[in-house]
């Protein structure tokens, strides 16, 4: 099973669509939403520039990460420690945009 390198696939993918289609308004449903880049439009535009571009390198080190491991390790370590790189790829990038937007204001 190559759980890592679909899960890597799926956020590279997510983070593609986000910067073709960018969320144009603040909505509850798309995009990227934390109280600070629903403040006003002009924090929900940069917030929705720089959030995509953050999730693809998430993506691609978790695609990178759950290849290897997917073709090194037993099935069971490699779901582990794809999700582990995951979470913290993507915590990083939430703190990395948070921190943009507080750079932009």
């Amino acid at each position: 099973m190559l759980f890592g390198t679909l899960v890597g696939a799926i956020i590279v993918l997510a983070a593609l669509i986000f910067m073709w289609k960018p969320p144009k308004k603040i909505n509850g449903l798309y995009g990227y939403r934390t109280p600070s880049s629903m403040k006003n439009q002009k924090t929900w535009d940069i917030a929705n520039s720089y959030a995509p571009k953050a999730m693809l390198v998430a993506g691609l080190i978790t695609l990178a990460t759950g290849l290897v491991l997917d073709l090194t390790a037993k099935e069971e370590t490699a779901v582990l420690w794809t999700c582990v790189v995951m979470t913290i790829a993507l915590i990083g990038s939430i703190v990395a945009t948070e921190r943009h937007l507080k750079k932009r204001l």
